[in-house]
């Protein structure tokens, strides 16, 4: 593990520093008091160091992905900001007498969300191996981004500078002397910001500017978003990242309107007396297989009656996961989330539907492989969501065109109501571990694949940008820091 100066309780020229960085809201300069005291904090009995207290060279290891992953935006420049994990390995001196100890440094990244191009890389934390497994990002605002590492943080999303830590926090809020927190579970974010509830039960407000305390809502109740007059942003939350083997972001059916496209298992060969049973079956079966073939069937919802829920104008997103917290820029181009079809429907019966006709996919002779529509996971099921823009209504369909086993690459086409594919692309990742849509383009994180379609080591995982009007790709592999060319 790294090695620090022990802590010191006052050094008034670095916990009174000001620091200037662009404000989020005018693009202008704005003071920024660094709340640190840059010494250790107890953390599940081992010691963690805030980086810049020792200034000493390492050797790092590749990065690893820390989920979730926070969209955010600094004027009007959307970026993606990640965690990651690396060993860190202190060079030795020519007098030293053993091998030095390998710990693990914690390091906060920002990247601009249209082409993933890097802007910082900023130590935060050395610290033992593996020690805080549940560190992650919390959310931002106001320029702040939350985070926890063993206890609270906050650090610059301009620059990935820490601005804060506990004992920092601790100094300036007599409230919090003796009652700071430091499990994970103390700490979470609502609309109008930080939450800490202090060891006596208290909740507190965190201002992202100042670092004060204030009275909390109490337990158990919801805050309203901070008023505009206050001059604070609503916060922002991460997007999850899935570890499963099958994620779920993938979607059995989508629908646009009345327009109904849907996954049927390929051996059903003609599945039109099987689709009229309604879309219930086809929710059902998909999601009792992930490894047959699948076929795409385009057709027309019908319902008994009028008023049905499912044709009604799709609502936009509020957040990266259906269920979850996460405010988007509103745009033409911004990603909306497609209502799920009913069955049985308000007007009673059942939902059918006619007009059924097989789509073609090029290249897919045997069918689709691990086929889905790119869906936003929600609390009881995964449903589709849709682009609008210029292109109109459509979606997005995940899928291979041989077993995942052949090699074959995991590919994203954009289907406009009819099944047309307006446009199509190969994605260089193994799986979709995480969908972060924005205002501009849509951000998808998964592992790399290797040779005969197993999956890489933890560290192998990129990030992805689509831009949604022509499919266009950029791609980062964080393990080896550097763009991957498609």
């Amino acid at each position: 593990m790294a090695k620090a100066a022990p802590a010191r309780a006052a050094e008034p020229d670095r916990s009174t520093a000001v620091s200037r960085r662009p404000s989020h809201r005018d693009g202008g300069t704005v003071k920024r008091r660094r709340i640190l005291l840059w010494g250790g904090a107890a953390a599940g009995g081992a010691a963690l160091w805030w980086v810049g207290s020792n200034p000493r060279g390492f050797t790092l290891g590749p990065p690893q992905l820390v989920p979730p992953l926070l969209r955010t935006r600094i004027g009007e420049e959307e970026r993606l900001l990640v965690l990651t994990r690396r060993t860190e390995q202190e060079i030795p001196g020519p007098l030293a007498l053993s091998a030095p100890e390998l710990g693990e440094r914690v390091e906060l990244r920002g990247f601009a969300a249209a082409d993933l191009r890097p802007l910082f890389v900023s130590p935060l934390v050395s610290q033992g191996r593996g020690q805080n497994p549940d560190m992650a990002l919390l959310g931002e605002q106001a320029g702040t981004v939350w985070l926890h590492i063993g206890g609270i943080g906050a650090a610059s999303t301009v620059d990935g500078r820490l601005l804060a830590d506990s004992p920092g926090l601790r100094e300036i809020n007599p409230i919090l002397q003796g009652r700071m927190p430091t499990a994970r579970r103390a700490f979470e974010m609502d609309a109008a910001g930080l939450l800490v509830t202090a060891t006596d039960g208290t909740r507190l407000r965190i201002d992202p500017r100042r670092f004060t305390a204030s009275a909390g809502p109490a337990t158990g109740t919801t805050s309203r978003p901070v008023p505009a007059v206050l001059g604070l942003p609503p916060a922002r939350y991460p997007a999850p990242v899935w570890s499963t083997r099958s994620p779920p972001f993938r979607a059995a059916e989508l629908n646009l309107g009345t327009r109904w496209l849907g996954l049927v298992r390929a051996r059903h060969g003609d599945a039109r007396s099987h689709l009229e049973m309604g879309t219930a079956m086809v929710r059902l079966e998909f999601s009792q297989q992930r490894t047959e073939p699948m076929r795409l069937w385009s057709g027309e919802r019908t319902a008994p009656g009028a008023g049905v829920p499912g044709n009604a104008p799709a609502a936009p997103v509020s957040g990266a996961q259906a269920g979850q917290k996460q405010p988007l820029p509103s745009s033409a181009s911004a990603v909306r989330q497609g209502a799920p079809a009913p069955s049985p429907s308000a007007a009673g019966g059942v939902e059918r539907l006619s007009g059924l006709t097989p789509v073609e996919i090029a290249g897919a002779k045997e069918g689709l492989f691990d086929a889905g529509f790119l869906a936003l996971p929600h609390a009881s099921e995964s449903v589709a969501f849709r682009f609008e823009d210029t292109l109109g209504a459509s979606g997005l369909l995940l899928y291979r065109t041989a077993p995942a086993t052949t090699a074959a690459p995991l590919r994203l086409a954009r289907l406009d109501a009819a099944g047309r594919v307006l446009w199509d692309t190969a994605l260089p990742i193994a799986e979709v571990s995480a969908v972060v849509p924005g205002a501009s383009n849509l951000i998808l994180a998964g592992p790399l694949p290797a040779s005969g379609g197993a999956r890489t080591a933890p560290s192998s995982v990129a990030l992805i940008a689509v831009e949604p009007s022509r499919g266009a790709v950029a791609a980062f592999d964080l393990g080896a820091e550097r763009p991957i060319t498609l």
